[in-house]
């Protein structure tokens, strides 16, 4: 074989040889590809907690493949409550924003502590409700319609029970006690209504209220004792519109307004009717409790 084509033929065996090992050094330094976060989900974005109880958030970190999976949780306040690994406990009256970090990206927790009660409300669910649900809240409104809550409870084994703050702050509460002819019991009282509300996957499916097919019961706190006993009828002309400019339903000409209440200082429940019958419309209140009632779930 002539000499010089031998070495041609060496020559690029080398060169080939020496190409396909830069690829391969090449291929060897490229770095692994870069999954990002795209959000942290949390399964609760809001809490109320009694001081020196504790409950664990979870976080999911989506995509599953997120090259970052780390979670790392802050609290905004120590001094109100305290986050380790997802498990938060509350240390005094207050509010405090947990936050859930990971790859960049996260998501919060608004926690509110409220004082231990001693007053507790067992609902026992009936047959009108038997579908799982995540946590029960009793929340209220003041008188410039904000939402707060003032108790929270699992929900289980057909029921649950809240464990209700002993006191409510005023900024919650209303003026007085009124009745359905608006009048005040007595102008040092005051008082705030509130719901039991259900959620489900974060969001709310519905209330409970305790009552009766007529009567539906919903809860009272008071700061003094109150006591109206008092019963009003009036007439409706309907021509100037005093309920109103359009009505739907059975009509009627003439109202009467009863009220039976006996608040205690603290939690009570307050039972109402609305019927309308012959042309009157009759509007009850009463504290007593309907021989038949039970709990009643609403969506």
């Amino acid at each position: 074989m002539n000499k010089k084509f031998l070495m041609m033929v060496l020559v690029s065996l080398f060169t080939v040889v020496a190409v396909c090992s830069c690829n391969k050094d090449d291929d060897e330094k490229k770095e692994p590809i870069s999954v990002e976060v795209m959000e942290v989900a949390l399964n609760k974005t809001a809490i109320t907690l009694f001081v020196d109880s504790s409950e664990t958030l979870t976080a999911v970190v989506v995509p599953d493949s997120a090259t970052d999976k780390i979670v790392t949780w802050t609290t905004s306040d120590a001094s109100k409550v305290t986050v380790i690994g997802g498990t938060i406990t509350a240390v005094a009256e207050g509010t405090a924003t947990i936050t859930a970090i990971a790859g960049g990206k996260s998501n919060t927790c608004h926690v509110t502590v409220v004082a231990s009660g001693a007053n507790t409300l067992t609902v026992v669910v009936g047959s009108s409700f038997n579908e799982k649900i995540d946590f029960v809240e009793v929340v209220g409104w003041d008188n410039r319609a904000v939402k707060y809550v003032v108790a929270s409870a699992p929900y289980s084994n057909g029921g649950f029970t809240l464990n209700l703050p002993e006191t409510v702050s005023n900024t919650y509460l209303e003026e007085g006690f009124r009745t359905y002819g608006g009048n005040m019991s007595s102008s040092d009282v005051k008082v705030g209504r509130v719901s039991i509300y259900a959620y489900k996957s974060g969001n709310v499916i519905g209330y409970f209220y305790h009552g009766t097919a007529d009567w539906t019961g919903r809860l009272i706190y008071s700061t003094e004792k109150v006591n109206v006993k008092d019963s009003h009828i009036f007439n409706i002309n309907w021509s100037l519109g005093q309920e109103g400019s359009s009505f739907t339903g059975e009509p009627y000409s003439k109202v009467i307004e009863k009220s039976d209440i006996h608040l205690e200082k603290g939690w009570n429940m307050i039972y109402s009717k609305d019927t309308v019958k012959k042309g009157t419309r009759e509007q009850e209140e009463t504290t007593t409790i309907p021989s038949d009632a039970k709990w009643y779930f609403h969506d």
